[in-house]
């Protein structure tokens, strides 16, 4: 019987033995289920912190993009609204009075003529005019030849052709063009 009874101690031995480690095996899981849970939640933070990084740097892309389009928009409404403007003027300045225009011709001529003696080319220039204005031209002794080319203004030319004065309204404009844009942005838009 004193083996029955040790048999029997052997075996609650080895149960309570095997129920400590299967408690131990037990914590011992549950402590690597919820660092690996613990992991699994940092790596979703980590991948929707990177993940919210990446959309809000889209978002600010397209949000700039659309400005810089919006912008370029109303730039080109701008410079169309500005370009009509210039044209509007030209328009104004060929209907303009035929004493009027007569004095802007001459006066195209006069401011032309100081500019070529003091370029001092040394002979007398041929004068191209819109065939329309040939007759316009007053009291001058240089050569005026009519030119379709030539609108509203004044050109003054060698006879070789290699020294070319314009005083044209689109020269002037085309001189002018960055002042006159920025006065008429000015005038419209502010």
């Amino acid at each position: 019987m004193a083996e029955e009874d040790l048999l029997k101690a052997v075996e609650e031995d080895a149960r309570a033995q095997a129920q400590g480690l299967i408690q131990d095996a037990e914590k011992e899981a549950a402590g690597i289920v919820e660092e690996a849970e613990s992991e699994a939640a940092s790596v979703r933070a980590e991948r929707l912190g990177a993940l919210s990084e990446a959309m809000a740097r889209r978002r600010t892309a397209l949000i700039n993009g659309a400005r810089i389009r919006t912008a370029a928009l109303k730039l080109e409404a701008r410079l169309g609204v500005i370009e009509e403007a210039v044209v509007m003027a030209v328009k104004r300045l060929k209907g303009l009075p035929e004493d009027k225009y007569r004095i802007l011709l001459n006066r195209f001529f006069k401011e032309l003529e100081r500019r070529w003696q003091e370029a001092g080319p040394g002979t007398d220039p041929v004068v191209f005019v819109n065939p329309a204005d040939v007759d316009i031209i007053e009291d001058q002794p240089v050569e005026i030849r009519p030119d379709a080319d030539v609108s509203l203004g004044v050109v003054f030319a060698s006879a070789d052709g290699r020294i070319r004065f314009e005083n044209t309204v689109e020269t002037r404009i085309k001189r002018a063009r960055p002042e006159i844009v920025m006065d008429l942005d000015k005038l419209l838009f502010s």
